[in-house]
């Protein structure tokens, strides 16, 4: 769903969103095949919010949180630049959701 423009966003929270989706979508490929994500966009004036939402990962129906790659790490580390926050765990019906803000900066 997308709620809002991407246009006139700064060039560092533009490139950050699409790879954060980016990032979530390989995720879903690499742990869940074949299984349905729901990709949320909402710009507010003061930032942008995103939600990754997908269904069942292949180990026991479960997707695994301790992972050995680098790609929540990597989506941690590119909302921090901008003092935002990222959430990532597994739902109560065994899908997984990445939820990530970041704030756009304010000029004063």
């Amino acid at each position: 769903m997308l709620d809002g423009s991407t246009d006139g966003l700064p060039a560092g929270v533009d490139l950050s969103v699409y790879r954060i989706v980016q990032e979530g979508l390989t995720n879903v490929l690499t742990h869940a095949p074949g299984t349905a994500v729901q990709v949320g966009y909402h710009r507010r004036p003061d930032g942008v919010d995103l939600d990754l939402r997908s269904g069942r990962g292949k180990q026991d129906g479960r997707l695994e949180l301790g992972s050995t790659g680098r790609g929540l790490v990597g989506m941690r580390e590119r909302v921090a630049v901008f003092g935002g926050y990222l959430d990532a765990a597994t739902t109560d019906d065994g899908g997984y959701l990445v939820r990530a803000r970041l704030p756009l900066a304010t000029t004063t």
